[in-house]
């Protein structure tokens, strides 16, 4: 796995504004948003950099999100979703993300740098008969 410091911001710049890195803690294992795209915080209309995910989500979301980051460090793999979130300030929207683990030892994740693509989804107008 690579580690953080494998990676060139540099080279990622086409990205940035839908990255999203997630320091991993242990014994209790936890989640903290250590940055977030601004991309990402304009359309949620919120910056979580620097917060928990209990501080964040409630009850099913938070179970769905740690779920998923729990996957990503215990199989050390990547893992894609696709889902449809909604906001009470925004339209309901399609997703796509990406998870991937990072390693600050090649053996144990400590960081998940994820990229997070929103894609609003369209209603039509009622059809006239």
């Amino acid at each position: 796995m690579p580690a953080r410091a494998d990676l060139d911001p540099f080279d990622l710049k086409e990205h940035l504004g839908h990255l999203f890195l997630v320091d991993v803690e242990r014994d209790p294992i936890r989640f903290r948003y250590r940055l977030v795209g601004t991309k990402i915080t304009n359309i949620v209309h919120r910056d979580v950099t620097g917060r928990y995910f209990e501080d964040i989500y409630t009850s099913r979301l938070l179970e769905s999100m740690i779920e998923g980051q729990s996957w990503v460090v215990n199989e050390r793999a990547p893992l894609r979703i696709f889902n449809r979130a909604g906001h009470p300030r925004n339209p309901v929207y399609a997703y796509d993300a990406l998870l991937l683990p990072l390693s600050a030892d090649g053996e144990t994740v400590n960081i998940v740098l994820g990229e997070l693509l929103f894609t609003p989804e369209r209603t039509s107008p009622p059809s006239k008969v």
